[in-house]
């Protein structure tokens, strides 16, 4: 039978002693940050894998290849010119005829102005020699970018499938932590479905703030007028919530021996989950590794997603989790004898 000199809280048909409740709203608060560790990692997975989705092959590189300028035919000119010159001319000597010698020399005329023209053309060939030399520099400059370009594409191309390949099998990973965090839930519940809390109060800022309250001293009770849920509000109203993590572990010292092991066990998940966000950040260094290799396998991407650190965070939620709601079924048990 329960000290009834000692009951100073009540919820629903329970009645709990200032230690009791001091247990119990410990547990609640820890299940909470078990919570709380537990969306994180499921966000921080969710967008490690989106990230991957997203991680698009860079753009096809195009060759640029400028066409080198035609010559001039400035010799054929000259040679036409000089030829058609000299019989016009040969021919001038032979006839007697106006009108024949008129139209010989306006041969004679054209023919010199051919050869003029081919000596002109010949020096612009010179200038279009050279404009063609840098284009062809340019082009095997071009060449050489677009190769180099193209091993870079072709790598890009190997990253982003084998990134997509990598999310698909780090799905797994987010089906396990999401998995949990469904158990962990309904354990939520059913530790709050003792109805110790007011269902108004039932989430993670309040509990944090009771948990406070009751751990440092400043409330023996939830109820009444100076009881964790009368401060609660008017801290809330006044914006001076104790919701700080180094607030609660400074008072996490106060409670009683049998949930240290319990505290214990919430501290190294809060270190695990920064140690698990490294190693999920990690995950595009070793995306980049395997992807320059000449093959990747299944079991290339398998080593990536059976992160250590992540199997291990969630195996010790899993623990705690389990210990907690086997705890507080413990509190309440005696209440049923």
């Amino acid at each position: 039978m329960i000290n009834m000199t000692s009951v100073i809280q009540t919820g629903g048909d329970f009645m709990l002693s200032s230690s009791t409740l001091k247990n119990y709203i410990g547990d609640v608060y820890l299940m909470e940050t078990l919570k709380f560790n537990q969306e994180k990692a499921i966000l921080d997975l969710k967008t490690t894998i989106q990230n991957l989705n997203n991680i698009m092959p860079l753009p096809e590189p195009v060759q640029a290849v400028e066409p080198s300028r035609k010559r001039n035919k400035a010799l054929k000119e000259i040679a036409l010119g000089v030829v058609i010159n000299l019989l016009a001319c040969v021919m001038l000597e032979l006839v007697n005829d106006l009108f024949l010698q008129a139209c010989l020399g306006l041969v004679i005329i054209g023919s010199l102005i051919a050869v003029i023209k081919g000596f002109c053309d010949a020096v612009g060939n010179v200038k279009i020699y050279m404009e063609n030399k840098n284009i062809a520099k340019e082009n095997q400059k071009n060449r050489d970018l677009y190769v180099a370009s193209k091993k870079e594409y072709d790598k890009s191309v190997q990253k982003a499938q084998t990134a997509k390949r990598l999310a698909g099998v780090l799905q797994n990973r987010l089906h396990d932590l999401q998995s949990e965090l469904s158990v962990i839930k309904n354990d939520l519940d059913h530790i709050y479905s003792y109805n110790i809390i007011y269902p108004a109060f039932r989430n993670r800022a309040a509990v944090t703030a009771f948990f406070e309250y009751l751990a440092s001293g400043r409330c023996v009770s939830l109820e009444g007028h100076e009881g964790a849920y009368n401060l609660y509000s008017m801290e809330s109203r006044m914006d001076h919530l104790a919701d700080n993590q180094n607030i609660i572990l400074s008072h996490l010292s106060r409670i009683e021996a049998n949930q240290r092991s319990l505290v214990l066990a919430v501290n190294k998940s809060n270190q695990q989950i920064q140690q698990m966000q490294d190693a999920i950040g990690s995950v595009n260094s070793d995306l980049q590794r395997i992807a320059n290799s000449s093959q990747v396998t299944n079991a290339h991407l398998e080593r990536i997603a059976i992160n250590t650190e992540l199997i291990q965070f969630n195996s010790d939620q899993i623990r705690s989790e389990v210990e907690l709601r086997n705890h507080v079924d413990g509190i309440f048990a005696s209440h049923y004898l």
